[in-house]
């Protein structure tokens, strides 16, 4: 079956493919109400070096961090961040049922928090951006960085707001009105194949045609059978002669009569 057989096919069944569409419609819209949104935060934080001009001493810097440049320091705070002892330090904190990432490209780190509520969202990108914070001053103090080489991150974007997700919702509705539209179509074409293979009118009782030529040559047979039988019984039945009175002898009246009791001229 081509599209436009379908087309039409769906088009002359419209009374069994409006209800399903209507149904499934009606569904597609509960559903997505079933479906919690997701809420995305997110934030963005500068990894960046002194303002005046690194010392030596002994031919090395004093801040490692420093040497290792801001790129290296904002990979090691982004596996620092996906670390296990972090992940459980958000728990305790009762930041359990959501996902985050640190993305860490050159010297930005970008957080990205997705949670069932928008307070949640938020404060998780919060709980992170000030632990990265703190892991960067800890791990400067731990090497006794002066306070002019060190590191320092600038806030890019602050997590203020979050924006609700439909993604999940929209996949929902969708499917449901995709397998709502697949079986409108699979039943108008069944109604309509069951419809034309129904017989109609006198055509009831005649057997079906075949391709096989002894099955056809047989149907055949009896239905010269059934017509010759009925055309029999269709003819009237002739008054037989009264016994040895010859076939058509009549008297002048009309009425049959005997060879031996019939009149002399």
């Amino acid at each position: 079956m081509d599209a436009v057989e379908l087309f039409k096919v769906v088009l002359r069944r419209w009374y069994v493919v409006l209800p399903v569409l209507l149904l499934a419609a009606g569904g597609a819209f509960y559903a997505g109400k079933a479906v919690t949104a997701d809420y995305e935060a997110r934030a963005a934080l500068l990894l960046l070096g002194p303002s005046v001009t690194p010392t030596e001493s002994g031919g090395a810097f004093i801040n490692p961090y420093r040497s290792a440049g801001t790129t290296a320091t904002a990979d090691a705070l982004d596996i620092v961040a996906d670390s296990a002892t972090t992940r459980l330090l958000m728990a305790e904190a009762g930041f359990e049922d959501l996902t985050y990432e640190v993305r860490a490209d050159n010297s930005i780190l970008e957080i990205v928090v997705v949670a069932k509520s928008s307070e949640q969202a938020i404060g998780a990108v919060q709980f992170l951006q000030e632990f990265l914070e703190n892991q960067l001053t800890q791990r400067q103090d731990a090497v006794q960085a002066p306070q002019d080489q060190r590191l320092a991150f600038d806030v890019l974007s602050a997590p203020s707001t979050s924006t609700e997700i439909v993604e999940g919702v929209s996949r929902i509705r969708v499917a449901v009105l995709g397998a709502g539209g697949l079986l409108a179509m699979v039943l108008a074409v069944t109604i309509d194949r069951l419809a034309r293979r129904r017989p109609s009118g006198s055509r009831r009782t005649q057997p079906e045609e075949t391709d096989d030529p002894f099955i056809a040559l047989a149907i055949s047979a009896v239905r010269g059978e059934q017509h010759t039988r009925g055309r029999r019984a269709e003819t009237p039945s002739k008054e037989r002669p009264a016994p040895g009175v010859p076939h058509g002898t009549t008297d002048r009246f009309g009425t049959q009569v005997s060879e031996r009791s019939a009149p002399r001229s």
